[in-house]
């Protein structure tokens, strides 16, 4: 019995000294590096806010809205009739509400003029004072709409419907002053307030292929869905007309007409000294050639904030303060090249600060092409509290990321799906979560160097890229200063000073084909904490040895206990001598006293006393 007993305490050990083994095993690190480093990007949680909106109704009225506008051109186009003079104001009557058509002109269409001589599209009863757009209004080419110092428009929208603001080849201008701001927002006239409801459309501004000047104006509460109705809408270029030029005759003498392209003046984008708050996107830009961007705002939009949409060049994005959007702060979209992000504040938003998608727009063939975005930079600004990434940039080439201020987010600098020719430089980032810096994903060409990193959990993260990471500061970080896993070929981590509390201050059992020497990492204390030494040993093959050592273990005790309880078997049949002294010598048994012994012989038996005999012979028979 004992011996099946040890039998069974050497198992339970053995079944112990696996699990304890397996964790490690399992973890593919050892005790000074263990697999600690977070290899994803942060989960859906921080997907920033949802659009409160109903997506399929909007996605319908946002088609409506085009097809409205194509019957306003076609109208337009139709020329002078004896119906109807088409060189002056007019009404189309578009489905839903009406359409004003502002054809060319040279002086500007004012507020005032409109509201004497089409006051069912426009009127002076706001509150305050403030002109109240109940119909559309389409700004043609070669006409303007101005919107002046100390005038507010208000665009009425309710459960009814919307109206709207759109230039077709004409400009928009909302120029206000220091003395007195121009205002255009939204208005429920039901409700005495702002239309805040998006599901059933909801006011907006587009320019399409003429200018469009925005200074010291406020703008509240406009837009819905995204892209052409989302807010305000800049769409930059347009197709050129074709101009039909007699060209002779073919050689058949059939005459011959040729297409050539009018030319088309250069649109223009300018915002400068704007406020924009609430609208479903702060303000979106496409197919644009040098915007500019100073001194805007843009706050609480119900999805992104500054949106360059797609084909923006050389746009310049100075001062500009995006913060409370439901998503991302900045986008710079695919297509987009040589933009400039400089001395900008992006804060608290619901996903990254700023985004760069350089991806191509398309993978394959397409209508618009494969080309990737270049040459765009981050630069000089303060980026913080934002819920995923400070700065997320997706694919792209020739991007400059430098002395920038990151702090409190889950990530700080993130690349991911193969950005090539990445400058990553004097930045200072803290208080992230996660990765300071992540270089991640075919990433080719990065350089990070020359940045400090304070109380993260790993500095500098790099996994199948090529990075040269190098001279950089790292303090206080928690699990590693520098993580290198995956084929790095190309990739060297060099000259880095690396201070902090974890496992390892550079963490390179993965690493395939790295570079790393010449770090000072004399401040490093290696220690690992509670959670990390429970994810160490928490891995599949300890939860299958600690249940085998479980079992054995209440086996054991289960076995230890039933013998407690029935004691020796043999115990009733053990023979006397074992229960008694055994053979004692005539010596030691005490003598009896003699007279009492003879008196007991020689007494007579008592007349009561059972006869023994008797009952023997009785039983017998």
């Amino acid at each position: 019995m004992r011996t099946r007993n040890r039998v069974l305490i050497a198992v339970l050990a053995l079944g112990a000294a696996g699990a304890v083994t397996a964790s490690f095993v399992v973890s593919g690190a050892t005790f000074q590096a263990p697999e600690t480093s977070n290899e994803t990007t942060p989960s859906a949680e921080t997907d920033g806010n949802p659009y409160p909106g109903d997506a399929a109704a909007e996605t319908k009225l946002a088609a409506a809205e085009a097809a409205r506008l194509v019957a306003v051109k076609t109208a337009a186009s139709a020329g002078v009739s004896a119906a109807l003079d088409t060189t002056r104001p007019f009404r189309v009557a578009t489905e839903g509400r009406a359409t004003l058509v502002l054809p060319a002109r040279g002086a500007s269409y004012t507020l005032g003029e409109l509201a004497q001589s089409a006051p069912a599209t426009l009127s002076a009863d706001g509150p305050d004072g403030a002109y109240v757009l109940h119909e559309h209004l389409a700004v043609m080419t070669d006409a303007r709409l101005a919107v002046g110092a100390g005038e507010t428009l208000l665009l009425a929208g309710d459960s009814t419907g919307f109206s709207s603001v759109v230039a077709l080849g004409g400009s928009l201008s909302i120029e206000g002053s220091a003395e007195g701001a121009a205002t255009v927002a939204s208005w429920d006239a039901s409700a005495g307030a702002q239309d805040v409801t998006t599901a059933d459309g909801r006011p907006y501004l587009r320019v399409v292929g003429g200018d469009l000047r925005i200074a010291h104006a406020t703008l509240k509460a406009l837009g819905f869905w995204s892209g052409a109705t989302s807010g305000v809408a800049y769409e930059g270029e347009r197709s050129a007309e074709l101009v039909p030029t007699p060209a002779g005759a073919g050689s058949d003498g059939v005459p011959l007409m040729q297409l050539n392209k009018a030319e088309v003046p250069t649109a223009r984008l300018a915002v400068s000294g704007v406020d924009i708050d609430a609208n479903a996107v702060g303000i979106t830009i496409s197919e644009a050639a040098a915007p500019t961007l100073m001194n805007l705002t843009v706050t609480g939009s119900l999805a992104d904030g500054v949106v360059l949409d797609r084909d923006v060049t050389g746009a310049a994005l100075t001062r500009v303060t995006a913060s409370d959007n439901a998503r991302d702060g900045v986008v710079i979209g695919r297509g987009s090249e040589s933009v400039t992000v400089n001395r900008a504040t992006v804060e608290s938003n619901g996903r990254n600060g700023v985004l760069l998608d350089g991806r191509p727009r398309a993978d394959g063939p397409s209508v618009e092409g494969a080309g990737a975005s270049t040459g765009s930079s981050v630069v000089a600004s303060e980026i913080r509290d934002n819920a995923r990434s400070g700065i997320d940039v997706v694919g792209g080439s020739h991007i400059r990321l430098n002395t920038n201020t990151v702090s409190d987010s889950s990530m700080g600098i993130v690349l991911d799906e193969g950005p090539s020719d990445v400058a990553i430089r004097d930045n200072e980032i803290s208080d992230v979560e996660q990765h300071g810096i992540s270089v991640r994903d075919d990433a080719e060409g990065v350089t990070v160097t020359s940045n400090e990193l304070s109380r993260v959990e790993t500095g500098v993260y790099v996994r199948n890229a090529a990075a040269v990471v190098s001279d950089n500061s790292v303090t206080d970080a928690t699990i590693h200063g520098i993580t290198l896993t995956g084929q790095l070929a190309g990739t060297s981590a060099t000259g880095n000073e690396l201070t902090g509390t974890g496992p390892a201050p550079i963490d390179s059992s993965r690493a395939i084909d790295a570079r790393v020497e010449s770090n000072l990492v004399d401040g490093w204390a290696a220690s690992r904490s509670l959670e990390q030494l429970v994810t160490t040993v928490m891995q599949p093959l300890t939860i299958v040895w600690l249940l085998v050592t479980l079992t054995i273990a209440v086996a054991l005790i289960t076995r230890l206990g039933a013998g407690r309880k029935r004691g020796d078997p043999l115990r009733e049949r053990r023979p006397l001598q074992s229960m008694s002294r055994g053979i004692v010598p005539r010596t030691e048994v005490p003598q009896a006293d003699a007279a009492r012994t003879g008196a007991a012989r020689a007494a007579p038996p008592r007349a009561d006393a059972p006869d023994t005999m008797k009952q023997r012979e009785e039983a017998v028979r």
